[in-house]
C-alpha cells in the first residue's frame, strides 16, 4: 500500500562495522545539531537526511563520499533530525525484543512536526548568508527520510531543492509525485514493493532516473557492511552514493 513503511525497515537490524574516522565537523542549524563535511566554498549542496540509526558509522562515511567523491566538491549537511538518544538500536531488532522503542520512533519520524522540522532546516540553511554563495541545492533521503525529501519536491517550481534523490525510499506516494518536477533520482532494494515505486516514478513530472539493486533494504546506510570500510571503489554504497551526484 502507498505511503507505508517497507517491511524490512522494520526487522533488520544495522550492520555491524567498525570506526569510521569522519571527515567533517558539527554545526548548528534551525536549532538542530548538524554534521557538515565538505568545503565551505562549495557552490552545491546536499541535505542528508539519515534513515533511523542515525549518526552511524555508514552515515558518516556516505556523508564524506558525497561531499568529496564527484566529478566536483559538495557541502553536505546531515540534522540530526531524531537525536542520538532516540536513534535506532540494533538490539531492537533482535527476534525477542521489544517492539515499543521502535514503534515510538517509527511514530516520532512519520509525524508532520517531523515533515515541517526538515522542511524548516532546508529552509534556514538556504537563507543562511554562510551559504548565500551556493547555487544549486540538492537533497537525499534515505529510508524514512524519503517521505521529507519528496515533500520538499512537491513545492514544483517553488521548491526549495533543485534535485532529489531517494535510496530504499519509504512511505512512497505516488499522488505526491505529479507535483514533483525537479530532477529526481531513485535507487531501490528489493524489499521494496516495485508496484508502488514503478507508480511514483512513472507519476514524477521531471527529469528522472530509477535503478533497483539487487540488495537489502538500507544497503546504501546502516543495514549495509559488507565492504563499505574496504576502501574497495566497486563497494555497492560507494557506487551508489557516487551516482546521487
Amino acid at each position: 500500500m502507498a505511503d507505508e513503511y517497507s517491511a524490512a525497515c522494520c526487522v533488520t537490524p544495522a550492520a555491524i562495522v567498525g570506526e569510521y574516522a569522519f571527515k567533517g565537523s558539527w554545526i548548528e542549524i534551525n536549532g538542530i545539531k548538524t554534521y557538515v563535511t565538505g568545503p565551505p566554498s562549495a557552490r552545491k549542496a546536499i541535505v542528508h537526511v539519515y534513515d533511523l540509526f542515525g549518526y552511524c558509522p555508514q552515515t558518516y562515511q556516505g556523508a564524506d563520499i558525497l561531499a568529496t567523491r564527484g566529478s566536483e566538491p559538495y557541502i553536505v549537511f546531515v540534522p540530526d533530525f531524531i537525536g542520538s538518544d532516540r536513534a535506532a538500536q540494533h538490539d531492537w531488532f533482535l527476534p525477542s525484543a521489544d517492539q515499543k522503542p521502535l514503534h515510538d520512533l517509527l511514530a516520532i519520524v512519520t509525524s508532520k512536526q517531523m515533515m515541517e522540522d526538515i522542511h524548516a532546516t532546508v529552509a534556514a540553511l538556504r537563507s543562511d548568508g554562510d551559504y548565500a554563495h551556493v547555487q544549486r541545492w540538492g537533497g537525499v533521503g534515505f529510508c524514512w527520510g524519503s517521505k521529507g525529501i519528496s515533500l520538499i519536491a512537491t513545492q514544483g517550481d517553488q521548491s526549495l531543492l533543485d534535485v532529489t534523490a531517494h535510496t530504499s525510499p519509504s512511505r512512497l506516494d505516488p499522488e505526491e509525485a505529479k507535483t514533483i518536477t525537479v530532477p529526481t533520482l531513485m535507487l531501490t532494494s528489493s524489499a521494496e514493493d516495485e508496484s508502488i515505486v514503478a507508480r511514483y516514478y512513472e507519476a514524477l513530472k521531471g527529469p528522472k532516473y530509477l535503478e533497483r539493486f539487487d540488495e537489502i533494504h538500507g544497503f546504501m546506510s546502516a543495514r549495509y557492511g559488507q565492504t563499505l570500510f574496504s576502501g574497495d571503489s566497486r563497494s555497492l554504497p560507494f557506487v551508489a552514493n557516487q551516482g546521487t551526484l
